[in-house]
């Protein structure tokens, strides 16, 4: 897992295609973020590596996670049924 203001590459369960608007929720702050994927990764069946892009930089939107990808698959969520209202 990697995390920048920028976006970053966080792992999934649910398939996406690159051009797809997804919300970034950061439970812990209570906070989301519209963002684009940019690429998929296959790791395996039915968990992929997705690298993702906020519109503009937003440093403090993952101000507050720990850098362990445990951390980051808990509290950062993508939720694919939701972005599907933000196409």
């Amino acid at each position: 897992m990697e995390i920048n203001a920028h976006g970053g590459l966080i792992s999934m369960q649910t398939a996406v295609r690159p051009g797809q608007k997804l919300l970034v929720l950061n439970k812990g702050e209570e906070s989301s973020q519209q963002c684009i994927v940019l690429s998929v990764r296959v790791q395996q069946e039915r968990a992929f590596d997705v690298g993702v892009e906020f519109p503009t930089a937003i440093p403090q939107f993952w101000q507050n996670l720990e850098m362990a990808p445990k951390a980051i698959a808990d509290l950062a969520k993508l939720w694919t049924d939701q972005s599907r209202n933000l196409s």
